[in-house]
């Protein structure tokens, strides 16, 4: 049986910060475009990591776990200047990077957005 992507949850704690890398897309959906995909996750009371959170952790990509190396992790950091791009964490070969992406593309099941639990 498929798991639904929108119920993946993927809980993870670094140096006493929780975090967890959520879905967000229905049965049978191939892809939303950023903004429906920040939508869904927002209102279902999660809150995306953004700021000192994304610099926490790209000073700290050798403590994420194993089974998110698979996944682009999604960020809520904005490029001053764009404000429709948005930060994501990539893991290639088994090395994490960091990249500007857009919220003006669409995104898909390889793809999970980070959130700060409290």
């Amino acid at each position: 049986m498929t798991q639904i992507h929108k119920d993946i949850r993927i809980p993870f704690e670094i140096k006493g910060r929780r975090f967890e890398a959520v879905g967000f897309l229905d049965k049978g959906e191939r892809s939303v475009d950023g903004d429906e995909m920040l939508s869904r996750i927002t209102k279902n009371n999660h809150r995306i990591i953004d700021g000192d959170d994304v610099v926490f952790i790209s000073k700290r990509f050798h403590l994420l776990p194993k089974k998110l190396h698979k996944f682009d992790l999604v960020t809520n950091l904005r490029k001053g200047d764009s404000p429709s791009s948005n930060m994501i964490f990539c893991c290639h070969y088994s090395v994490w990077g960091q990249f500007w992406s857009s919220l003006d593309y669409r995104w898909f099941k390889h793809e999970l957005v980070l959130c700060r639990l409290l």
